[in-house]
């Protein structure tokens, strides 16, 4: 099985589900995020999606960070910076 059978991040929640669900956290292109301890800054693609986890309504940003690594952390772990940057809690 490979990872494009199992990725749930492209199958679209059904529309009842959808409407129960809080709206996604909005986030800019270009919006910084930085790592727990400050160290490492990437930049949100302005992707996202919907945080998968049992009983987590977060949205997870698209976020690519200065190595090229495309990270989707979630909005329930993060906290918004007085900068306006997000950071990892």
């Amino acid at each position: 099985m490979t990872r494009s059978e199992t990725d749930t991040d492209r199958k679209p929640l059904p529309d009842v589900i959808q409407r129960l669900l809080p709206p996604l956290e909005p986030v800019e292109k270009g919006t910084r995020v930085r790592s727990r301890d400050g160290s490492m800054v990437g930049k949100a693609t302005g992707g996202r999606s919907r945080c998968r986890r049992a009983g987590c309504a977060g949205t997870r940003l698209h976020v690519k960070c200065p190595d090229g690594t495309l990270t989707k952390p979630c909005t329930t772990a993060m906290h918004r910076r007085e900068d306006g940057a997000w950071q990892i809690d």
